[in-house]
């Protein structure tokens, strides 16, 4: 079984890209780094909590798929690997990113 490298990261790479961008323009708002409302606040939770959530309930759903196709150290390292480049893309949005306040 022939496995492709870019079959996780094509929906994840989507839902993130629209997370980065939505962030982006609200931290780019004016507004966003003097003031954020509790129901701003509420929502920007919510959205991040179920952005969490789909990223977890993807690689519980992946890690089967890959199993089947790689040697165990293989998707350990896989997943290793994915997981750096997604801390490298957090700390680029997390330095970009003012608090709320």
């Amino acid at each position: 079984m022939r496995l492709h490298t870019n079959i996780r990261q094509v929906p994840k790479h989507k839902s993130e890209t629209e997370q980065f961008q939505r962030i982006r323009r609200e931290a780019c708002n004016q507004s966003f780094s003097n003031f954020v409302s509790d129901e701003k606040a509420k929502k920007l939770t919510d959205e991040y909590v179920s952005l969490q959530q789909a990223e977890a309930n993807l690689t519980t759903s992946f890690v089967p798929k890959l199993s089947k196709a790689l040697p165990p150290k293989k998707v350990a390292r896989y997943l290793q690997i994915e997981n750096k480049i997604r801390a490298v893309i957090k700390y680029d949005l997390a330095s970009t990113v003012p608090l709320v306040q």
